[in-house]
């Protein structure tokens, strides 16, 4: 399951790419009269939704993520195995029992995030417990998924087809995040001590953080629509239309790969 970026961003670019920001209380102050995107906001934990069906087989010692981007297999050895994927070069997957699976993502050494598996005893719903370490203080969420399609016989009960179905509980401080405006630099205040500053209608940038070498972009619509297009290696992997009216926040995340979408609110944090 994805559980990076500050937990509850892990749901296709929800929550304005970014997640657990220090809130900057002048511009907060400023522009909560002006219903501009600048501010710090709270993202609605209720409001999350998801179209992306996650599809996983583990079944005689290996574990399959068939809708990861690309697809991949390692054996579900209990040990971090290698692999080559955007900003992780190790996987560690442990099947704990029938109903249970544990998965480990780090890159150089570092542990980047853990999360918890568990299928409900009827096998229609599975519960994901994930930590995010990438950031100042550990974050962590909980989300459901319900079953949309069984696992080949045989395979481990977290196998098949799921649909996210909502959170139910996510840290404030996993989605929380700022922006501020000074002429056309737009700056994202991100995971406590990240920021990353784009000139809006510029090049992309790639802060120095980042492990995956994504490079994002952002361009003004209008007064109070902004869209942020993010690539690797040149292909677009995902975009995030932003809207601001008064103190709400709405964000349409859509990865082109897979035609998933996600739509989420914020609300504009005052004090």
């Amino acid at each position: 399951m994805k559980t990076l970026t500050g937990a509850i961003c892990a749901v296709s670019l929800t929550f304005a790419l970014a997640a657990c920001a220090g809130a900057d209380e002048a511009a907060t102050e400023e522009t909560a009269s002006t219903g501009t995107l600048a501010g710090t906001w709270v993202g609605q934990v209720d409001s999350v939704q998801d179209d992306q069906v996650r599809n996983y087989v583990i079944a005689d010692g290996t574990y399959t993520c068939n809708h990861c981007e690309p697809a991949y297999s390692i054996p579900a050895s209990g040990e971090f195995e290698t692999v080559d994927r955007p900003g992780a070069d190790g996987v560690k997957v442990t099947v704990v029992d029938d109903t249970t699976v544990e998965l480990t993502v780090r890159n150089e050494g570092e542990e980047l995030s853990s999360s918890t598996w568990t299928v409900s005893e009827d096998g229609s719903t599975m519960t994901v417990v994930g930590t995010d370490m990438t950031v100042e203080t550990a974050t962590s969420s909980t989300a459901t998924y319900t079953r949309a399609a069984a696992g080949p016989d045989g395979s481990h009960a977290a196998s098949g087809e799921w649909k996210f179905a909502g959170f139910s509980d996510v840290e404030e401080a996993a989605r929380t995040f700022t922006f501020t405006i000074d002429g056309d630099q737009l700056t994202q205040i991100a995971n406590g001590d990240r920021s990353m500053t784009m000139t809006i209608g510029g090049d992309p940038v790639t802060p120095e953080w980042s492990t995956t070498g994504a490079a994002t972009a952002v361009e003004k619509v209008s007064d109070t629509v902004y869209l942020f297009t993010t690539t690797m290696d040149g292909e677009v992997v995902g975009t995030t239309e932003m809207t601001v009216e008064g103190d709400t926040l709405t964000g349409k995340g859509t990865d082109p790969r897979s035609g998933s979408t996600s739509t989420w609110m914020a609300k504009r944090k005052t004090a």
